[in-house]
């Protein structure tokens, strides 16, 4: 039913099912032209005769100039849309320093709870072997849903974190056997969560590389820009800037790439 919204502005839109975002890079000197997306929306709810519920609609502002600007007052249906820190969009949180503890807390929160079933399979004498496919199949993936997006930017308390989990899931399914987490990684035949979030951003990165869609996400190799084939050609330009930038998903997937 949304698959003909789209804003007015050169606006970023992303959608999915019944999920609308709108997003805006701007200058500071520069006014936003968010609300005439936003009063456009409006407008095309209206004569498709659907209902907008502002409540459940927020806008999120990111900046990091040293002196803090007063973000655009924002309304949708003549409402004003309340202004958040944080969000969950399609299951990732995100906040507006670009960090990503509440991402972590939740995804080593809901995995630690789940590691009960482990406990009590072990009880009731169920082989390790089985106890390793229920944890990767059932555990594992809340660890590294969407880890393309956060990983690269992980601080080491927060990797850290994310590995004392998979420590504990190893000590449980070994019980007394249990010695050390790099000797129960290599009995139970596992690999650091570090080591596969590394892997997993590569694969990710590859498949951007190859896709007709999605490779304009990336820039153009350096044979791209001279038009010349030298040893290097398929190298892409790496970005410069602060490490903020340098350890966010794009140009993380750059620097994966040029190390193949």
């Amino acid at each position: 039913m949304i698959n003909d919204v789209k804003p007015v502005t050169e606006n970023s839109h992303w959608k999915y099912v019944d999920d609308f975002n709108l997003g805006e890079i701007r200058l500071i000197s520069t006014p936003s032209s968010l609300q005439r997306d936003l009063n456009h929306l409006d407008n095309w709810a209206t004569e498709n005769h659907m209902l907008l519920n502002p409540k459940k609609c927020m806008a999120m502002h990111f900046s990091f100039v040293r002196a803090p600007i007063q973000p655009p007052v924002l309304t949708l249906a003549g409402q004003t849309l309340k202004t958040t820190t944080q969000a969950r969009l399609l299951g990732l949180h995100i906040r507006s320093n670009l960090k990503w503890d509440d991402q972590v807390d939740v995804m080593v929160s809901k995995s630690s709870k789940r590691l009960v079933v482990i406990s009590r399979l072990r009880r009731s004498g169920v082989p390790i072997a089985d106890l390793n496919t229920i944890y990767c199949g059932y555990i594992r993936p809340l660890l590294e849903y969407a880890a393309p997006c956060w990983a690269s930017a992980l601080t080491q308390r927060q990797s850290a974190a994310l590995e004392r989990v998979q420590r504990r899931a190893c000590r449980l399914m070994m019980g007394r056997q249990f010695v050390s987490y790099t000797a129960a990684l290599q009995h139970i035949g596992l690999e650091r969560l570090s080591t596969r979030r590394q892997k997993l951003c590569t694969d990710f990165a590859l498949r951007v590389e190859r896709s007709p869609r999605f490779s304009t996400w990336l820039p153009p190799t350096r044979g791209q820009q001279h038009g010349r084939q030298l040893r290097n050609s398929a190298r892409y330009q790496q970005p410069t800037g602060t490490n903020r930038y340098l350890t966010s998903a794009i140009p993380a997937m750059i620097k994966s790439l040029n190390e193949l």
